[in-house]
């Protein structure tokens, strides 16, 4: 806790991106809306994000809006994906939303990232239809969830908490 501390002493505008998994037992549901409550309330000045999947994602985000809905950064694969799981305070950023230029940025991370999956990145440069692009935009997503947006006013994390 102490170095999450110092880290949000050091940066303007903090982010923490919470993923997790989407299989969440029914208690594990409950004690994660509760987490999402307190790390809202002990960071106040803090900006959560999510990919706004079901499972942990959907839970955290939960309690982050019980307290700070405003606080709410989602990022979409594409602009229809969960849409019942989204708030309307939420802060919403899809793939497509990005420039040119920042999604050139977000592939090459990504490609860096994971070599292995260079075919899936390829696809999606290409615009190919088929399951291989869906899986791309899913990895490209949290790419983006990382690196965030500056054209979108959406700032790198600074900081990931992953639930299993």
């Amino acid at each position: 806790m102490e170095e999450l501390n110092r880290l949000l002493d050091l940066t303007q505008q903090p982010v923490i991106l919470l993923e997790g998994t989407r299989k969440l037992a029914n208690e594990q549901f409950g004690k994660l809306v509760l987490f999402g409550e307190f790390i809202a309330k002990k960071f106040p000045d803090v900006r959560f994000r999510s990919g706004n999947a079901s499972g942990s994602d959907d839970a955290f985000a939960q309690g982050v809006r019980k307290v700070a809905p405003d606080r709410m950064q989602i990022v979409l694969p594409k602009l229809d994906a969960g849409k019942s799981r989204l708030h309307s305070s939420d802060y919403v950023l899809a793939l497509e939303d990005v420039t040119k230029a920042e999604e050139k940025q977000i592939i090459y991370e990504s490609k860096r990232a994971t070599p292995k999956n260079k075919r899936l990145f390829e696809a999606y440069e290409l615009q190919q239809e088929g399951m291989m692009k869906q899986k791309s935009l899913y990895l490209l997503r949290d790419t983006l969830k990382v690196l965030g947006s500056l054209e979108n006013n959406l700032s790198p994390i600074i900081a990931r908490y992953i639930f299993r």
